[in-house]
């Protein structure tokens, strides 16, 4: 992984040397320099996560770099440093060309400065990550669109993959764009999104996973079999004895009941639930909780509301469905329509 850097600018020698002082045992590679002309020359030529600059220099001002610096390399996270006499300079600076934050002088390095630098190098990395799985997204569609040429006896199979992963990369732009909006309204919520982010391109890519899509024969007893060793054993089951055999894309069907379930245990501390699996009269499998209230939580809680409608739709590729249940308010149901 590439080391993250950060670029400071300021006029004044003994600025430059207390922050060298502050930043020398942080994780990302500082980059120092005295003008503004010179910082356009290093921003020309490395990769640069953030610019911290200073408003008031000689040449070129703090607002034109920044100006020059989002035209140049529009990635690059901008702050600014200034004194409490410029204000009306910064706020001018932040809207006309966009800055995640700035620091006053003199500042505090444990407060403000060092929070400061380390979530404006975050939130680089937050939007890069995303920038990457754009483009493996992209990757991934022409390489489906190439299937879909030269395999003549899977076209039909194959189109409706290529439909269904478009949705739900549509889907996946949409709820990047729900945590983004939100991120940019509150600087509080950078782990929130960070964390919903990642959960969302994981489970992405273990849907991914699954294509092509295959149709396959099982019964609840392999399915329980299964669940039980990706949960390590931790979740009580109910299961109905039966050897009835359903035919279905068993694959994804384990990675939303996995993916879901883990959830709810892991992020949302709700430990006392059981899981039901039912054959009648298709596959239906039920997630009880004794004391929680999950039709409450979904009407109240963006971002679980954002993880059941993405579950929701990725089982839906397979014609089944993920229901909150709101006659108990206690029970999640997924349902599938399969085959026996």
């Amino acid at each position: 992984m590439k080391t993250n850097k950060v670029l400071f600018v300021d006029d004044e020698v003994n600025i430059l040397n207390a922050i060298k002082r502050s930043v020398i045992y942080e994780d990302f590679s500082a980059m120092f320099t005295l003008s503004g002309e010179k910082a356009l020359e290093l921003i020309k030529t490395n990769e640069i996560s953030v610019i911290v600059t200073d408003m008031k220099m000689p040449g070129i001002n703090g607002f034109e770099l920044l100006k020059k610096v989002k035209e140049i390399s529009p990635n690059t996270v901008r702050l600014v440093l200034s004194g409490y006499n410029q204000l009306s300079q910064i706020l001018a600076t932040v809207n006309r060309i966009g800055v995640f934050k700035y620091i006053t002088k003199p500042w505090d390095d444990e407060l403000d400065f060092l929070p400061s630098i380390r979530e404006a190098v975050s939130y680089y990395n937050l939007r890069l990550e995303n920038e990457l799985m754009k483009k493996a997204i992209e990757k991934k569609n022409v390489e489906y669109e190439e299937l879909f040429k030269t395999k003549d006896a899977l076209i039909a199979k194959t189109e409706l993959d290529v439909v269904n992963m478009k949705r739900i990369n549509n889907l996946i732009l949409q709820i990047q764009n729900i945590l983004f909006s939100k991120l940019r309204s509150s600087i509080d919520y950078l782990d929130i999104s960070e964390y919903y982010l990642k959960l969302i391109n994981n489970i992405y890519a273990s849907f991914l996973a699954t294509f092509p899509s295959i149709i396959e024969e099982f019964d609840i007893e392999r399915l329980v079999r299964n669940f039980i060793h990706k949960t390590n054993n931790k979740i009580p089951i109910q299961a109905e004895a039966s050897d009835i055999k359903f035919m279905e894309n068993y694959r994804l069907i384990l990675l939303i009941l996995v993916e879901l379930v883990k959830y709810i245990v892991e992020k949302l501390n709700i430990n006392d639930i059981v899981v039901e699996f039912m054959n009648s009269p298709t596959l239906s499998i039920k997630i009880n909780c004794a004391h929680g209230n999950f039709h409450h939580l979904y009407n109240t809680n963006m971002e679980f509301k954002l993880i059941i409608n993405y579950l929701r739709e990725l089982i839906k590729t397979s014609k089944g469905n993920l229901i909150i249940e709101d006659n108990t308010n206690k029970e999640i149901l997924i349902q599938v329509n399969t085959n026996t």
